[in-house]
């Protein structure tokens, strides 16, 4: 029998936020990222790891837009660039893992 480290999606991308070119191809990229992540979201759904719908909820509200979208395209659209929307992503993930974190404490 094998051991697996599971981890959820919050964990990984900081861990891929500390070295984004040893993960990703082309470095600060976040449709690279996405691409990354969606064989993780997969995992997910299989009861390997989590994902990250809770943030796209998030982001969907304070963009007043449609889940739908995703949360790589809203950032994408914000931002104007691959790279840049790399590190729009990141202040986000800090922003919605903070506002989620003092909901849980009130």
């Amino acid at each position: 029998m094998s051991a697996y480290l599971v981890m959820d999606a919050y964990e990984l991308v900081e861990i891929i936020r500390k070295k984004p070119g040893f993960y990703l191809h082309s470095g600060k990229s976040l449709r690279q990222l996405h691409s990354l992540l969606i064989g993780y979201e997969i995992g997910a759904k299989q009861g390997i790891c989590s994902d990250l719908r809770p943030f796209n909820r998030w982001l969907a509200k304070q963009f007043g837009l449609s889940e739908a979208s995703g949360w790589c395209n809203k950032v994408i659209t914000r931002a104007g660039s691959d790279e840049a929307a790399f590190d729009l992503f990141f202040e986000l993930l800090d922003r919605f893992k903070n506002e989620t974190r003092e909901s849980k404490t009130d």
